[in-house]
């Protein structure tokens, strides 16, 4: 479900990775890219979605990838 300018599924924008993890059920990360002080994102396993982290690791995007289910 998107909610614009508020979040995606149970995500929240603002939400730190630690928030987002336990937003996903427990869900881990499988690759986490990015450089400090600038964007930086989180794939997590099992649930297709990429969190894309802004300053101050909040999240300021979210990437679903619809094609596996």
């Amino acid at each position: 479900m998107l909610d614009p300018l508020v979040g995606v599924g149970p995500l929240r924008f603002g939400m730190s990775p630690e928030e987002v993890k336990a937003a996903l059920d427990g869900a881990i990360a499988y690759v986490s890219q990015g450089v400090e002080g600038e964007l930086s994102w989180q794939r997590y396993d099992g649930s297709e979605v990429t969190a894309i982290y802004g300053e101050g690791q909040r999240l300021v995007a979210v990437a679903v990838d619809g094609r596996p289910g």
